[in-house]
């Protein structure tokens, strides 16, 4: 097999026989280069295949980047998924922490039963923003005030914002979004349960008040649509649980109602063990169970047929991905794509041994 080598500013200097400099200028319309010259480069450059090293050039322009990381505190039972969201973002930015940049994490509250002392008080980062000690903001937006007033703030400041993971309802203000399409996967979740419910019978749409983060409604919008366009048969009764109490309300309703329901449809990963679980303890072998990331537990109920199918999104990448196309932009003026969508997966007992894997582009991170 012939070797593939990197094409460089010399090589493309050396062919032209100009100048590794007015090559450089020509590349990156620097300095005094004529425009013919210019569109020689160019034309050659692209020919051939070259490919700008952005890290270099962080170093020839010595700017050192501050990226501000605004992200959830979850309680326990989701905790552990946002922990290769956050060893991308550091592998990142350990990529480039040679090259200019500087990443900081801050925390925010993301459900009322986290305990308030276990996360960055949010005027910290406002403060820094406020301040000029803020060049980009990677954050995990929510309607919640303190999160509102940050992005507001750096919108103020014209500071570029990526969201990551959920989408902003302010989607104008940010400079483009990274993670899963939440409508999409929810049309996904349609239909596993239709296909598993032989397109008829009675599913329950389970969640909790509370919710804040929009992707839930999405997700909700999602599965609707893809039943009624695809499986009108299929009868949906939403319910509502109070958030503290869902364990049991959830309990009461399919103890006292054991044979009304086909399947069950969790939108919310937080619920999605205990929905599971309830499933079990009441043997209810006829129900479908269909939610969000298998995360914590779920393995077990999933590898034991409680829960049938779980849609999972890619962690690592969403955090490692952003930060390295948010760098581009600062550093380049690189024109981004608005919307970068993230792979989902469907996860059933056969490949969840894959949610495990995490080297080598393994598994799905």
């Amino acid at each position: 097999m012939e070797k593939v080598t990197k094409v460089t500013i010399e090589d493309i200097s050396k062919a032209l026989n100009l100048s590794k400099g007015t090559i450089y200028r020509s590349l990156h319309n620097t300095g005094r280069v004529s425009e013919k010259t210019k569109q020689r480069v160019k034309e050659y450059a692209k020919q051939i295949g070259y490919q700008p090293n952005i890290s270099a050039q962080g170093i020839a322009r010595q700017k050192k980047y501050k990226l501000a990381c605004l992200y959830p505190i979850a309680r326990k039972e989701i905790a552990d998924w946002w922990i290769p969201v956050r060893e991308g973002t550091e592998k990142a930015a350990q990529e480039l922490s040679d090259f200019g940049s500087e990443v900081t994490f801050f925390y925010y509250i993301s459900d009322n039963l986290i305990d308030p002392s276990s996360h960055t008080d949010p005027s910290i980062l406002l403060n820094k923003i406020e301040n000029d000690e803020v060049d980009a903001l990677l954050l995990v937006p929510s309607i919640q005030h303190d999160v509102m007033s940050i992005l507001n703030a750096a919108n103020q400041k014209n500071i570029p914002v990526v969201c990551i993971n959920a989408d902003s309802p302010l989607s104008s203000q940010r400079l483009f979004y990274y993670g899963p399409d939440e409508e999409r996967a929810g049309q996904l979740a349609g239909e596993l349960l239709g296909k598993f419910m032989n397109a008829q019978g009675h599913m329950a749409l389970v969640g909790a008040d509370g919710t804040d983060f929009y992707r839930i409604a999405f997700r909700k919008k999602g599965v609707f649509n893809q039943l009624c366009q695809y499986f009108p048969k299929i009868k949906v009764t939403q319910y509502t649980f109070p958030r503290n109490d869902f364990r049991q309300y959830l309990r009461n309703m399919l103890r006292d109602s054991p044979d009304t329901f086909s399947a069950l449809y969790v939108p919310e990963a937080a619920f999605l063990f205990d929905s599971a679980q309830i499933i079990k303890e009441l043997n209810l072998t006829n129900i479908v169970v269909v939610g969000h990331e298998c995360i914590g537990d779920c393995k077990q109920l999933l590898e034991e047929g409680w829960i049938h199918a779980c849609i999972c999104q890619e962690t690592f990448s969403q955090g490692y991905y952003p930060v390295k196309l948010l760098y581009r932009a600062l550093l380049n003026g690189e024109t981004l794509k608005h919307t970068y969508h993230s792979n989902v997966n469907v996860v059933f007992r056969c490949n969840s041994i894959q949610l495990c894997e995490n080297e080598e582009g393994c598994g799905f991170r």
